[in-house]
Protein backbone atom coordinates (compact mmCIF):
# COMPACT_ATOMS: atom_id res chain seq x y z
CA UNK A 1 0.00 0.00 0.00
CA UNK A 2 2.89 2.31 -1.01
CA UNK A 3 3.76 4.52 -4.43
CA UNK A 4 6.38 2.03 -6.33
CA UNK A 5 9.40 3.69 -8.15
CA UNK A 6 8.80 6.05 -10.99
CA UNK A 7 11.09 4.55 -13.55
CA UNK A 8 9.81 1.16 -15.12
CA UNK A 9 12.08 -1.82 -14.03
CA UNK A 10 13.84 -3.81 -17.24
CA UNK A 11 11.01 -6.49 -16.87
CA UNK A 12 8.27 -3.52 -17.58
CA UNK A 13 10.46 -2.35 -20.73
CA UNK A 14 11.16 -5.43 -22.14
CA UNK A 15 7.23 -6.31 -22.04
CA UNK A 16 6.52 -2.85 -23.64
CA UNK A 17 8.84 -3.92 -26.21
CA UNK A 18 7.40 -7.33 -26.92
CA UNK A 19 4.12 -6.37 -27.09
CA UNK A 20 4.53 -3.33 -29.22
CA UNK A 21 2.73 -0.75 -26.42
CA UNK A 22 4.07 2.90 -26.15
CA UNK A 23 6.28 3.39 -23.31
CA UNK A 24 5.17 7.14 -22.94
CA UNK A 25 1.89 6.10 -21.73
CA UNK A 26 3.04 4.46 -18.57
CA UNK A 27 1.87 5.63 -15.39
CA UNK A 28 3.12 3.66 -12.26
CA UNK A 29 -0.09 2.63 -9.62
CA UNK A 30 -0.59 2.86 -6.54
CA UNK A 31 1.17 -0.90 -5.96
CA UNK A 32 4.44 -0.87 -4.70
CA UNK A 33 5.92 -4.25 -6.57
CA UNK A 34 7.05 -1.73 -9.31
CA UNK A 35 5.42 -4.34 -11.73
CA UNK A 36 2.37 -3.02 -12.09
CA UNK A 37 1.76 -0.04 -14.62
CA UNK A 38 -1.17 2.09 -15.91
CA UNK A 39 -0.57 1.48 -20.00
CA UNK A 40 -3.22 4.05 -21.61
CA UNK A 41 -6.26 2.91 -21.42
CA UNK A 42 -5.30 -0.51 -20.22
CA UNK A 43 -2.88 -2.22 -17.51
CA UNK A 44 0.62 -3.64 -17.62
CA UNK A 45 1.02 -6.35 -15.30
CA UNK A 46 4.30 -8.31 -15.01
CA UNK A 47 4.66 -11.83 -13.06
CA UNK A 48 7.23 -14.02 -12.29
CA UNK A 49 7.03 -17.01 -14.63
CA UNK A 50 6.68 -19.32 -11.28
CA UNK A 51 3.60 -17.47 -9.71
CA UNK A 52 1.86 -16.48 -13.29
CA UNK A 53 -0.20 -19.41 -14.60
CA UNK A 54 -1.45 -19.73 -11.06
CA UNK A 55 -2.70 -16.17 -10.58
CA UNK A 56 -4.16 -16.58 -14.23
CA UNK A 57 -6.15 -19.74 -12.99
CA UNK A 58 -7.47 -17.77 -9.88
CA UNK A 59 -8.12 -15.03 -11.98
CA UNK A 60 -10.07 -17.48 -13.67
CA UNK A 61 -12.37 -18.99 -10.74
CA UNK A 62 -12.93 -15.82 -9.42
CA UNK A 63 -13.90 -13.85 -12.61
CA UNK A 64 -17.46 -15.90 -12.48
CA UNK A 65 -18.43 -14.29 -9.38
CA UNK A 66 -16.56 -11.12 -8.62
CA UNK A 67 -15.24 -8.15 -11.60
CA UNK A 68 -11.40 -9.11 -11.97
CA UNK A 69 -9.74 -7.49 -15.43
CA UNK A 70 -9.81 -10.09 -18.26
CA UNK A 71 -6.60 -10.23 -20.03
CA UNK A 72 -6.13 -8.98 -23.72
CA UNK A 73 -3.08 -10.26 -24.20
CA UNK A 74 0.31 -11.90 -22.75
CA UNK A 75 3.40 -12.84 -23.58
CA UNK A 76 6.25 -14.89 -21.82
CA UNK A 77 9.75 -12.75 -20.99
CA UNK A 78 12.30 -15.78 -20.19
CA UNK A 79 11.73 -15.37 -16.29
CA UNK A 80 8.17 -13.44 -16.25
CA UNK A 81 4.77 -13.42 -18.08
CA UNK A 82 3.26 -10.33 -19.21
CA UNK A 83 -0.37 -9.74 -18.98
CA UNK A 84 -1.77 -6.64 -20.86
CA UNK A 85 -5.15 -7.00 -19.21
CA UNK A 86 -8.40 -4.03 -19.41
CA UNK A 87 -8.56 -1.05 -16.60
CA UNK A 88 -12.12 -1.88 -15.31
CA UNK A 89 -13.48 1.28 -13.68
CA UNK A 90 -13.84 2.72 -10.13
CA UNK A 91 -11.52 3.43 -7.48
CA UNK A 92 -10.70 2.74 -3.72
CA UNK A 93 -13.45 2.92 -1.68
CA UNK A 94 -12.71 6.32 0.15
CA UNK A 95 -11.70 7.59 -3.14
CA UNK A 96 -14.41 6.72 -5.64
CA UNK A 97 -16.36 9.54 -7.63
CA UNK A 98 -15.35 12.63 -8.30
CA UNK A 99 -13.45 13.54 -4.94
CA UNK A 100 -12.65 11.95 -1.19
CA UNK A 101 -16.01 11.06 0.46
CA UNK A 102 -17.25 13.40 3.07
CA UNK A 103 -19.89 11.72 4.02
CA UNK A 104 -19.74 8.42 6.78
CA UNK A 105 -22.84 7.18 5.83
CA UNK A 106 -21.73 6.64 2.44
CA UNK A 107 -18.22 5.64 3.09
CA UNK A 108 -19.59 2.70 5.39
CA UNK A 109 -21.66 1.52 2.70
CA UNK A 110 -18.52 1.55 0.40
CA UNK A 111 -16.78 -0.38 3.13
CA UNK A 112 -20.10 -2.75 3.84
CA UNK A 113 -19.66 -3.15 0.40
CA UNK A 114 -15.85 -4.44 0.21
CA UNK A 115 -16.11 -6.22 2.88
CA UNK A 116 -18.82 -8.76 1.42
CA UNK A 117 -16.10 -9.52 -1.29
CA UNK A 118 -14.65 -11.92 1.14
CA UNK A 119 -18.31 -13.78 1.48
CA UNK A 120 -18.13 -13.94 -1.90
CA UNK A 121 -15.17 -15.27 -2.24
CA UNK A 122 -15.10 -17.91 0.30
CA UNK A 123 -17.77 -19.79 -2.27
CA UNK A 124 -15.59 -20.18 -5.21
CA UNK A 125 -13.53 -23.63 -5.38
CA UNK A 126 -9.96 -23.06 -5.78
CA UNK A 127 -8.64 -24.03 -8.96
CA UNK A 128 -5.87 -27.44 -8.84
CA UNK A 129 -3.35 -25.19 -10.19
CA UNK A 130 -3.30 -22.74 -7.11
CA UNK A 131 -1.11 -24.23 -4.18
CA UNK A 132 -2.43 -24.63 -0.60
CA UNK A 133 -1.74 -21.77 2.26
CA UNK A 134 1.52 -23.47 4.34
CA UNK A 135 1.41 -23.58 7.93
CA UNK A 136 -2.25 -22.62 8.55
CA UNK A 137 -5.10 -23.12 10.92
CA UNK A 138 -7.73 -24.39 8.84
CA UNK A 139 -11.33 -26.15 10.17
CA UNK A 140 -11.53 -28.26 7.18
CA UNK A 141 -13.29 -25.44 5.10
CA UNK A 142 -11.21 -24.96 1.52
CA UNK A 143 -11.88 -21.96 -1.22
CA UNK A 144 -9.62 -19.63 -2.96
CA UNK A 145 -8.03 -17.02 -0.85
CA UNK A 146 -7.00 -13.48 -2.10
CA UNK A 147 -4.55 -12.73 0.30
CA UNK A 148 -4.32 -9.19 -0.17
CA UNK A 149 -7.98 -7.50 -0.39
CA UNK A 150 -7.29 -4.25 0.85
CA UNK A 151 -8.38 -0.83 -0.31
CA UNK A 152 -5.97 -0.51 -3.02
CA UNK A 153 -7.04 -3.62 -4.34
CA UNK A 154 -10.93 -3.41 -3.82
CA UNK A 155 -12.17 -0.57 -6.42
CA UNK A 156 -15.87 0.80 -5.67
CA UNK A 157 -17.76 2.79 -8.39
CA UNK A 158 -20.17 5.58 -8.34
CA UNK A 159 -23.02 3.57 -7.29
CA UNK A 160 -20.99 2.24 -4.05
CA UNK A 161 -21.15 -1.08 -5.82
CA UNK A 162 -17.62 -2.98 -6.31
CA UNK A 163 -16.35 -2.13 -9.74
CA UNK A 164 -13.15 -4.27 -9.63
CA UNK A 165 -10.87 -6.77 -7.74
CA UNK A 166 -7.51 -6.42 -8.29
CA UNK A 167 -4.02 -8.48 -7.90
CA UNK A 168 -4.17 -11.58 -7.63
CA UNK A 169 -0.55 -12.65 -7.05
CA UNK A 170 -1.02 -13.94 -3.79
CA UNK A 171 -3.49 -16.42 -5.02
CA UNK A 172 -3.74 -19.79 -2.72
CA UNK A 173 -6.50 -22.45 -1.64
CA UNK A 174 -7.50 -22.52 2.06
CA UNK A 175 -9.94 -21.82 4.89
CA UNK A 176 -11.94 -18.53 4.32
CA UNK A 177 -11.03 -17.30 7.60
CA UNK A 178 -7.27 -16.90 6.41
CA UNK A 179 -8.81 -14.22 3.97
CA UNK A 180 -10.64 -12.54 6.71
CA UNK A 181 -7.80 -12.87 8.50
CA UNK A 182 -5.22 -11.05 6.21
CA UNK A 183 -7.10 -8.71 5.57
CA UNK A 184 -7.85 -7.45 9.32
CA UNK A 185 -4.18 -7.51 10.13
CA UNK A 186 -3.33 -5.33 7.19
CA UNK A 187 -6.53 -3.42 8.38
CA UNK A 188 -5.37 -3.38 11.87
CA UNK A 189 -1.79 -2.32 11.61
CA UNK A 190 -0.23 -0.99 8.27
CA UNK A 191 0.73 2.67 8.84
CA UNK A 192 -0.76 3.67 5.90
CA UNK A 193 -4.47 3.28 7.87
CA UNK A 194 -4.08 3.89 10.84
CA UNK A 195 -4.52 7.49 10.62
CA UNK A 196 -8.24 6.78 8.89
CA UNK A 197 -9.05 6.18 12.44
CA UNK A 198 -8.85 9.22 13.63
CA UNK A 199 -11.46 10.82 10.75
CA UNK A 200 -15.17 9.64 11.03
CA UNK A 201 -15.50 9.22 7.32
CA UNK A 202 -12.63 6.83 7.57
CA UNK A 203 -13.41 5.20 10.61
CA UNK A 204 -17.05 4.36 9.39
CA UNK A 205 -15.41 3.01 5.93
CA UNK A 206 -12.83 0.74 8.47
CA UNK A 207 -16.23 -0.48 10.53
CA UNK A 208 -18.17 -1.50 7.46
CA UNK A 209 -15.64 -3.18 5.72
CA UNK A 210 -14.77 -5.43 9.34
CA UNK A 211 -18.52 -6.08 9.87
CA UNK A 212 -19.50 -7.03 6.51
CA UNK A 213 -16.05 -9.55 6.39
CA UNK A 214 -16.97 -10.98 9.68
CA UNK A 215 -14.01 -9.95 11.18
CA UNK A 216 -15.66 -10.45 15.04
CA UNK A 217 -15.50 -13.91 13.98
CA UNK A 218 -12.05 -14.51 13.64
CA UNK A 219 -9.99 -16.84 16.72
CA UNK A 220 -7.19 -16.03 17.83
CA UNK A 221 -5.21 -18.70 15.95
CA UNK A 222 -6.37 -17.09 12.44
CA UNK A 223 -5.35 -13.33 13.71
CA UNK A 224 -1.84 -14.85 14.76
CA UNK A 225 -1.64 -16.07 11.32
CA UNK A 226 -2.79 -13.15 9.42
CA UNK A 227 -0.19 -11.20 11.75
CA UNK A 228 2.03 -13.66 10.53
CA UNK A 229 1.42 -13.30 7.02
CA UNK A 230 1.34 -9.45 7.69
CA UNK A 231 5.19 -8.99 8.95
CA UNK A 232 6.39 -11.70 6.28
CA UNK A 233 4.93 -10.13 3.44
CA UNK A 234 5.70 -5.97 4.21
CA UNK A 235 9.90 -7.51 5.25
CA UNK A 236 11.33 -5.15 3.19
CA UNK A 237 8.92 -2.75 2.24
CA UNK A 238 7.97 -1.56 5.93
CA UNK A 239 10.66 -0.18 8.64
CA UNK A 240 11.02 -2.12 11.53
CA UNK A 241 8.94 0.62 13.70
CA UNK A 242 6.77 0.34 11.16
CA UNK A 243 6.10 -2.71 11.65
CA UNK A 244 5.42 -2.08 15.14
CA UNK A 245 2.37 -2.15 15.54
CA UNK A 246 1.87 -6.01 14.24
CA UNK A 247 4.28 -7.10 16.76
CA UNK A 248 2.49 -5.54 18.99
CA UNK A 249 -0.89 -7.04 18.61
CA UNK A 250 1.02 -10.66 18.15
CA UNK A 251 2.58 -10.21 21.37
CA UNK A 252 -0.93 -9.38 23.32
CA UNK A 253 -2.59 -12.88 20.92
CA UNK A 254 0.52 -14.74 23.11
CA UNK A 255 2.84 -15.21 20.05
CA UNK A 256 6.64 -14.42 19.79
CA UNK A 257 6.18 -12.20 16.66
CA UNK A 258 8.02 -14.54 14.12
CA UNK A 259 6.62 -14.48 10.78
CA UNK A 260 5.83 -18.09 9.64
CA UNK A 261 4.96 -17.01 5.93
Amino acid sequence: MAAQPADPPTPVLEAVDRLGLDAATLRPTEGRSGLTWYCGEDVLRVLPTAHADAEIDARGAAGRVLPVPRIRRQVRLGGHVALLEERLPGRPGLLAGPGPVVDPGRARRRGLTCGRVHGVLARVAAPAGVRGVERAPTTGRTALLHLDLHPLNVLVGDDDEVSAVLDWANARAGDPALDVARTWALLAAHPAVAGWRGSPVGAAFLDGWAEAAGFSALDDDARRWGLEFFLTDQAGALSEQELGSARRLLADLGADGDAAG
